[in-house]
């Protein structure tokens, strides 16, 4: 069988339990370790029948049970390089994406960056790289970090991993400290596909709230001058931390920015009337 031949087939089974076209084409590109123009360059190479079992054979727990293609292939890209992904980490979203693009572009170089969570470390990992920024990330599971440093491996990067909860083997200062913490709330729906990821790494109290805070109280002793706060959070999150804010670090300020669907998912926090100062 030749590969245009197992996609239609892949398309066909996809459509018929109404999902997205897009994950039949995901699921093999992973699973044939190619691109997308690879893939479609090689469209009439022939593969094999087991090849061909196993494709079709994953493709039926993602329609079954709504497992995530990532998971199934055991990677994903994010700006462009791919990044080991399995249950003991959250799937990195196009939003998280979004934001590191922002960050990339806007903020400036030779910055110490803090990251708290890192999961994959999909965020530290394209940070380090594309800006060549000294980052240190964080996260409290031990399974999560060996991803993480599996990842910075793979993608040649020079991260410093720290097993910590929050702040807690954190020493030193940084010009930003970034997070996409957990912030779903027990109360809150989600979809199918989310009930495979790690919970440790979705759910916070307080109708998702605690993380937040506790980072943004943390942060302050661990920013330099000028240093800012950056967080992704839930689109209902926004008011919250601007008030937090206001009500217990009066002296710094909290603004809401829009993901690309134009829901407030990202707060910048830094001090009233700061500019950059850097202390190494």
């Amino acid at each position: 069988m030749i590969i245009r031949d197992l996609l239609q087939l892949g398309y066909e089974k996809i459509e018929e339990f109404n999902k997205e076209r897009t994950a039949a084409k995901l699921l093999l590109s992973g699973l044939l370790e190619m691109s997308y123009s690879d893939m479609f360059i090689n469209f009439d190479k022939e593969i094999t029948n087991e090849k061909a079992e196993e494709y079709l054979e994953l493709l039926d727990f993602y329609v079954l049970e709504n497992v995530p293609i990532q998971y199934l292939v055991g990677s994903t890209n994010f700006y462009g390089r791919r990044f080991n992904v399995d249950e003991r980490v959250l799937i990195p979203r196009p939003e998280t994406e979004y934001l590191v693009d922002k960050v990339i572009k806007k903020l400036p170089n030779d910055l110490k960056v803090l990251e708290i969570g890192t999961g994959s470390g999909c965020i530290g990992i394209t940070l380090n790289l594309e800006k060549n920024y000294q980052v240190d990330a964080t996260d409290i599971d031990e399974d999560a970090l060996a991803v993480a440093e599996t990842n910075s491996k793979i993608n040649e990067a020079d991260v410093n991993f720290i097993q910590s909860d929050l702040y807690e083997n954190v020493k030193g200062k940084y010009d930003l400290i970034i997070s996409n913490p957990p912030y779903v709330s027990e109360t809150d729906e989600v979809e199918d596909s989310v009930l495979f990821e790690p919970e440790i790494a979705l759910y916070s109290d307080y109708f998702g709230t605690m993380h937040l805070s506790l980072i943004i109280l943390g942060a302050v002793k661990h920013l330099n001058d000028g240093g800012m706060i950056i967080l992704e959070h839930g689109h209902k999150h926004g008011l919250y931390i601007q008030m937090f804010v206001s009500h217990f670090i009066p002296e710094y300020r909290a603004f809401t920015l829009k993901d690309l669907q134009g829901k407030y998912r990202y707060s910048v926090i830094r001090k009233r009337g700061s500019v950059w100062k850097r202390d190494k």
